[in-house]
């Protein structure tokens, strides 16, 4: 088991996966094919990755630390604010 990778991730993943469903499928398709084609059998037994699959990793993690915004903003654009007249009701 491991943590996913993503920004401030902290879901548990099979060692098998790269990170959690949610995240993995918010990857561009190419670098999950990149990643899919580079993954070697015995990771989850606790084997070290091959040399050809961490470029893709890599490659991953940047892409999340340019592209993914941080969790605190994806809430705020989840549940935008409020003025409070919209909730007084009837005047």
């Amino acid at each position: 088991m491991h943590r996913c990778p993503w920004l401030e991730g902290t879901q548990v993943v099979p060692r098998n996966a790269w990170g959690c469903r949610r995240h993995w499928y918010a990857l561009p398709n190419n670098l999950r094919a990149w990643i899919g084609r580079t993954y070697r059998q015995g990771v989850e037994r606790g084997d070290h990755p091959s040399p050809s699959y961490r470029d893709p990793h890599h490659a991953c993690l940047t892409w999340i630390r340019e592209h993914a915004r941080p969790a605190c903003e994806q809430e705020i654009t989840a549940a935008p604010f409020r003025h409070s007249s919209d909730d007084l009701g009837p005047v």
